[in-house]
């Protein structure tokens, strides 16, 4: 059914240096939330309604961020 459909999705490069890159195969991306590991909400990016989507990490420090894309969790490391 649809609703069992998983998006497939890439997120890369990860590790990233500044900006990671997320595409959609099928279905567009609609919002995407950037957490950092204290669950704060650093990025909110909403209507993007397209399948590719570049995120901008370059002024976050090193670590480990979590990247919501439509209702999904991806974890991505900035190094």
């Amino acid at each position: 059914s649809d609703l069992e459909k998983s998006i497939s999705l890439s997120i890369y490069p990860n590790p990233t240096s500044d900006f990671v890159t997320v595409n959609s195969d099928d279905e567009k991306i609609d919002r995407i939330l950037v957490y950092n590991m204290q669950g704060r909400v650093i990025t909110n990016k909403g209507g993007i309604n397209k399948t590719n989507y570049t995120v901008d990490l370059s002024a976050y420090p090193t670590g480990v961020y979590i990247l919501k894309v439509n209702d999904k969790s991806y974890k991505v490391i900035k190094k």
